[in-house]
């Protein structure tokens, strides 16, 4: 592994392994028919609880449950969007306030990742 510096190799690591994670989460979901962009957990917009704060406290569940482990990527936007059906203004509130609660770190470029 000559030419690769230890932070480089350090990182390309962390995402290989945060890859394998989302790989084997999705071939589970497949496994027993559920579509990976299909959540069975919707927002009741009948609630007085705003959208993206019942959003936002079904991810704070899926970090302490495990689910989502340090190191994990957090759906974005768009896959925010497509799983709980909900706007794209919407969808940045949750990761703005998860990101603001110190949940989550967002990497320009890559995305937003549960905090180690």
């Amino acid at each position: 592994m000559s030419g690769w510096g230890g932070v480089a190799c350090a990182d390309q690591v962390h995402r290989l392994t945060a890859f394998y994670r989302m790989l084997r989460h999705h071939t589970a979901v497949r496994r027993f028919r559920w579509s990976p962009t299909v959540s069975h957990v919707t927002v009741d917009y009948q609630s007085p609880i705003p959208p993206h704060r019942q959003v936002a406290e079904i991810i704070r569940a899926r970090i302490r449950s495990g689910e989502l482990a340090p190191g994990d990527r957090v759906p974005g936007v768009t896959g925010l969007m497509q799983e709980f059906g909900i706007a794209r203004t919407t969808a940045g509130k949750v990761l703005a306030a998860l990101r603001d609660e110190g949940l989550i770190t967002v990497v320009p470029g890559w995305g937003s990742f549960v905090k180690e």
